[in-house]
């Protein structure tokens, strides 16, 4: 089943903007952790888009205000 971008979108802002473990994300979103995971790794690969590092840039720029 195809999921909505607007799905990966809230993944995403759970996991690097709200600091939830992706398995906590997965399940505040509603999708299995198996689909969290390939999101990541598929947004890193194809969009160079690095969760991880978003993610540490966050805490580590909010910790510094």
């Amino acid at each position: 089943m195809a999921h909505p971008k607007s799905k990966r979108m809230a993944l995403r802002s759970a996991y690097c903007y709200k600091a939830l473990s992706l398995e906590e994300a997965a399940a505040l979103v509603g999708i299995s952790i198996g689909t969290a995971r390939r999101w990541k790794t598929d947004a890193q690969k194809a969009e160079d888009d690095d969760w991880d590092k978003v993610k540490a840039c966050l805490l580590y720029t909010s910790d510094a205000a």
